[in-house]
């Protein structure tokens, strides 16, 4: 199915810019709904159920991303 590949093709290339910066909670927003939209794909209940389980935890793992990026000085761009 080419919409699948199209969502395992972005979940891949998503989780490669968690290499380059494991705090990057965009990427990880991103991934939450690719595997939701991966849930509405799946043939039987048991792998949508696994899906969405793992784009709750991606969610949970963005929130804290941000939280841990909002509580860091900011750092003054002029320097």
């Amino acid at each position: 199915d080419k919409c699948g590949s199209v969502i395992d093709e972005g979940i891949e290339q998503l989780k490669k810019g968690l290499e380059a910066d494991r705090d990057y909670s965009e990427a990880m927003s991103y991934l939450s709904i690719l595997e939701r939209q991966r849930a509405n794909l799946e043939d039987s209940p048991e792998a949508a159920e696994r899906d969405i389980k793992e784009a709750d935890a991606w969610a949970q793992k963005s929130a804290e991303a941000a939280r841990r990026r909002a509580s860091k000085p900011q750092q003054d761009e002029d320097q």
